[in-house]
């Protein structure tokens, strides 16, 4: 039986635990305020914040790029707003981006250091690698096995596995997304370590998906940690430290997906039955001089980078050429033309069916992937148009508001795959670049860019060109059989924004056309 007086001071102790951290975080807050008044002066303008918190409360959790857009439209160009901890600067249009991102890249270019991540183990990712030697290593490795020519190289590897993914998708009525996904993995894990995923209980697959999951998890901003950093030194047994539990979990997950498929290719190499892959080609690679870590990293980084992009812009695609039909039945013509029906389109035919890169530009263009960029952090004080930004100011793009400005894309709320045909658009009117490339801003900008947009170009340019060559695609529907239209598309959002799931109906064009699927 417990004791009268163990119940009290279990509480007692409780209430002196949580009164410390509430008094720590007060004076940390405090001192926060008192830097942020002093710097306020010549700092952007944006929506005014409380006491303490600051712009906390203002922070959306869905479409923020609408939200952001809606700040410039009353504030300006360049949105400024200040949370514990951190200065955020939101930036609308294009110029400023290019000036800071690509003309100042080298002050511009580093990654906001989230105490979260660090205590998932995911640290040392790619996409949140501060500038530096590691960063530096991460990049020449990526500029190895992810360069143009050699993901030329892999393009019948990338037509065999979208070909099967079309014919599970005349087959099976699955989501878009979860045909997207067994695509994604499939072919991510081939060429990344030359496994081959037999079935979706395949461990690799398993570790992936869960070590994506994880990384989306720890690596979002709202942590409280992020905002009170000194909370990561202080016991776990604490009130309000159940993040510590998250962490400790997704840095397991992050060692195992890293670990074991590096070990197992490791393995077949000393067997003699290694297949071809991205880590065969590093691992034999004797000038390369880099550790392990390095390796395992970067290559585990592989599908956590490319998973949902491919998965995301394939959905966007497949629903637009179900509310589009005239555009699909006019890539179909194209791809007719030109293949006359004799067989199914190699990235090799790209040069003749502009049309196609058109309608893919305008895909990325009319919803994008990426509708906030990663941020960007400043490396040293600097100023820009009379604003003063101080060392470890964050800065965020907002791509949705570029690709949507109607001075750069004309009738920008209509879906026109022929605005990036005629070369005669592209013209400059005041400095504005109209109708450019959206890739330009979506795969990131400056040293930032991403290293694996040409696999994601190429993998996306192929599952279109042979879906459209065999198959109608028409009628989406979100699970709950609501016909999509203009009207009601709703997506995820985050960094990554998708639509919400959904089914379309896909036949093959006719029995020649099946026939080629499965030849």
């Amino acid at each position: 039986m417990t004791s009268p007086t163990t119940f009290p001071l279990m509480t007692n102790s409780w209430q002196i635990a949580a009164g410390t951290i509430a008094a720590l975080t007060a004076v940390w807050l405090l001192g926060q305020t008192i830097v942020s008044r002093r710097a306020k002066r010549s700092f952007p303008p944006g929506p005014p914040g409380l006491p303490l918190v600051g712009n906390l409360l203002d922070m959306p959790n869905v479409t923020e790029w609408l939200v952001y857009a809606e700040w410039a439209k009353k504030y300006g160009d360049i949105v400024g707003v200040r949370m514990p901890g951190m200065s955020i600067v939101f930036l609308d249009d294009e110029q400023d981006v290019k000036a800071l991102f690509a003309s100042r890249s080298s002050n511009y270019s580093n990654r906001l250091s989230m105490p979260m991540l660090h205590l998932s183990g995911w640290e040392d990712a790619t996409a949140s690698t501060s500038i530096g030697n590691l960063f530096r290593t991460h990049r020449r490795l990526m500029t190895k096995f992810l360069g143009s020519q050699t993901i030329k190289k892999t393009a019948g590897i990338q037509e065999e596995f979208t070909r099967a993914a079309i014919i599970d998708m005349i087959q099976k009525d699955d989501s878009v997304q979860s045909h997207l996904k067994w695509m994604a993995a499939k072919l991510l894990l081939r060429l990344t370590y030359g496994h081959n995923v037999v079935d979706r209980d395949d461990g690799f697959v398993h570790w992936a998906d869960v070590s994506l999951q994880s990384f989306l998890l720890t690596s979002r901003p709202d942590w409280i940690v992020n905002s009170l950093p000194f909370l990561q030194y202080l016991p776990a047994w604490l009130p309000g430290m159940g993040f510590k539990e998250i962490a400790a979990d997704s840095r397991m997950k992050a060692q195992r997906s890293h670990d074991d498929p590096l070990k197992w290719v490791k393995a077949q190499i000393a067997a003699g039955t290694a297949q071809p892959s991205f880590a065969l080609d590093v691992l034999s690679d004797m000038d390369l001089a880099v550790d392990e870590d390095p390796i395992r990293v970067v290559l585990g980084n592989l599908y956590i980078a490319g998973s949902d992009t491919i998965i995301a812009t394939l959905s966007w695609f497949l629903l637009a050429m179900s509310l589009f039909p005239d555009a699909q039945r006019r890539a179909q013509a194209e791809i007719d033309e030109v293949i006359a029906g004799e067989r199914l389109p190699h990235l090799a035919d790209r040069p003749n069916l502009p049309y196609l890169d058109a309608l893919l530009k305008e895909i990325v263009r009319w919803n994008a992937v990426t509708n906030i960029a990663l941020p960007h952090v400043a490396l040293a004080d600097d100023t820009y148009k009379g604003f003063r930004f101080e060392k470890g100011t964050i800065f965020m793009p907002n791509v949705w508001s570029i690709l949507h400005n109607p001075k750069k894309y004309p009738d920008p709320f209509k879906f026109k795959p022929e605005r990036f045909l005629d070369k005669s658009n592209e013209r400059s009117v005041d400095g504005v670049e109209v109708n450019e490339d959206p890739n330009h801003f979506v795969f990131g900008f400056g040293m930032r860019i991403c290293p694996g947009r040409h696999l994601a170009d190429s993998v996306i340019w192929t599952f279109a060109a042979q879906i459209l060559a065999s198959c109608n695609i028409s009628s989406a529907r979100y699970a709950d059989g609501t016909a999509i239209t203009e009207s009601n598309i709703d997506s995820t959002s985050g960094f990554v924004s998708c639509p919400l799931p959904f089914t379309s109906k896909i036949v093959a064009r006719s029995r020649h056309a099946q026939a080629l699927l499965f030849d």
